[in-house]
């Protein structure tokens, strides 16, 4: 049971941490190139003389400054990553304290991104919340922040139908087809987190009699 837990949780997390470390590999090189301006009015790439040393490649900028680039890679991309780092570690070592820990994280970190990968984020979280009930049965702890996780999305997944409704009635318009997939997979998260699945904690305990 433990390898086939580490497997789920690997496979689960390799799009949004492949996508998390594709952001610092992209922003990171930025942090040290003289042709890139942060802080700048404006994020276009602009024409530069033949003599500029940034000739080859154009002079960027972006509004965001440093700082606030770095604090952005280490809360999202660090946080989706560490998120990753505690299923997998806690799916191998039959910790679910950590892997409910990390299906909290990578849910937050879905937060930012509503309309792009959030849905991702999502599904990973609730993921997790399946390997951490497979590996072991949730007690105490990891059982309540687990409940709790599935009453937040609950929470989220109204507040985005309200949010569909409004848009497809109110305004006419056409609901965005990755909320309508954020909205299910909060729902899946909500519905991992609550079921009482007998037979799976039956069976996890079953796994760890000597």
């Amino acid at each position: 049971m433990r390898p086939l837990a580490t497997l789920v949780a690997v496979v689960a997390s390799l799009l949004p941490v492949a996508l998390a470390a594709a952001i610092v590999v992209n922003t990171l090189p930025q942090l040290s190139n003289p042709c890139f301006e942060w802080g700048s009015s404006s994020s276009t790439y602009r024409t530069v003389g033949p003599n500029d040393p940034c000739a080859a490649t154009g002079r960027g900028g972006t509004s965001e400054t440093k700082l606030q680039a770095v604090i952005r890679l280490l809360i999202l991309s660090g946080g989706t990553l560490l998120a990753g780092a505690l299923a997998v570690w806690g799916a191998f070592a039959r910790r679910p304290t950590l892997v409910v820990l990390g299906a909290f994280l990578m849910f937050f970190e879905s937060l930012p991104w509503l309309l792009t990968i959030a849905s991702v984020a999502a599904f990973t979280s609730g993921a997790f919340l399946l390997v951490a009930r497979a590996s072991a049965p949730l007690q105490r702890v990891p059982k309540l922040s687990a409940r709790v996780l599935g009453i937040i999305t609950a929470l989220f997944a109204l507040a985005g139908v309200r949010t569909a409704v409004r848009v497809e009635i109110g305004e006419r318009g056409q609901v965005p087809i990755l909320l309508l997939f954020t909205i299910a997979f909060q729902l899946f998260v909500t519905i991992v987190a609550w079921w009482p699945y007998p037979r799976l904690e039956h069976f996890s305990m079953l796994q760890r009699k000597p």
